[in-house]
């Protein structure tokens, strides 16, 4: 059974490969043909192939007919499915259309749809779901951040992933999340807006305060690149006079420690594959 799954796992894997990088060659009727077999996987039961279906309906988003992707898309994965792997697998699935072909999900007008159905994801009770969804946020807000598109589905979801790093959020998610906020900040995309790191920096700094070494080690890294100490302290001194005392206490104590891990090599090291971590980078 272990080597049937091992197979498997190596068969969609090989196949998002192969699609992401050629899949524009790829016949229609193979294409629909897969695309048949990937839905039909959005609720495996293995966490594995879970995973790299959605990493295959993210490649084949990539090339695939626009009016059947976009019913693919409106009938499978938008609408919240009946069990939890189900709704893992959609919230895997949208993680790949982030990850693989999100200005394709722009230019199909699919952006304020896919955040709605991120969003209740996003703010799910099972932890996987939620993570699947927090990593899709992370990469939307990559994305969406410098543009003028979609200036509310941007705000919305920073306003979600912030909730998530918060004390409300099992820690589990919390550290997930922390990570997500590392790994927008060190994609290249240019510093989010001082209201954005606001929302991130309040619940961040409170989790440097935590015995969880794992909830305070991600906090740490988060709140260094989101300020991006490791070039310049003008964000981090705009951002204090805005915090509530409590907060600029904690701030105040915590940030010579901020700038030495400013420059510690976890702060270099992307969270990229948190979700899609056996795949082969393409």
């Amino acid at each position: 059974k272990n080597e049937n799954l091992s197979t498997r796992e190596t068969m969609f894997a090989a196949l998002q490969g192969t699609m992401f990088i050629g899949g524009s060659g790829m016949g229609a009727n193979l294409a629909l043909s897969i695309s048949v077999t990937l839905t039909n996987h959005l609720g495996a039961p293995e966490d594995s192939i879970r995973t790299a279906n959605g990493a295959c309906i993210g490649s084949l988003a990539t090339f695939f007919n626009e009016e059947e992707l976009e019913k693919l898309i409106r009938e499978k994965i938008l609408p919240q499915g009946p069990s939890k792997e189900i709704r893992h697998g959609q919230a895997l699935a949208i993680a790949g259309l982030m990850r693989y072909a999100p200005t394709r999900m722009s230019k199909m007008d699919l952006i304020e749809d896919l955040t709605a159905s991120l969003l209740k994801f996003m703010d799910s009770d099972n932890v996987q779901v939620c993570n699947s969804a927090n990593y899709a946020a992370g990469r939307l807000i990559i994305h969406l951040q410098g543009s003028d598109e979609n200036a509310e589905c941007l705000s919305k979801v920073v306003s979600l992933l912030a909730k998530n790093c918060g004390h409300s959020s099992s820690n589990d998610v919390r550290s997930f999340a922390n990570n997500m906020v590392h790994m927008i900040n060190i994609s290249g995309v240019e510093p989010l807006s001082d209201d954005m790191v606001k929302s991130f920096l309040v619940p961040l700094i409170d989790s440097t305060t935590k015995k969880i070494p794992l909830i305070r080690s991600s906090s740490e890294v988060a709140i260094a690149t989101l300020l991006r100490l490791k070039t310049t302290e003008d964000i981090a001194n705009r951002l204090s006079k805005s915090l509530d005392p409590k907060s600029l206490e904690i701030f105040n104590r915590f940030l010579p420690s901020a700038k030495r891990v400013a420059t510690e090599y976890r702060t270099y090291t992307s969270h990229e594959n948190n979700i899609f971590s056996f795949l082969p980078a393409v």
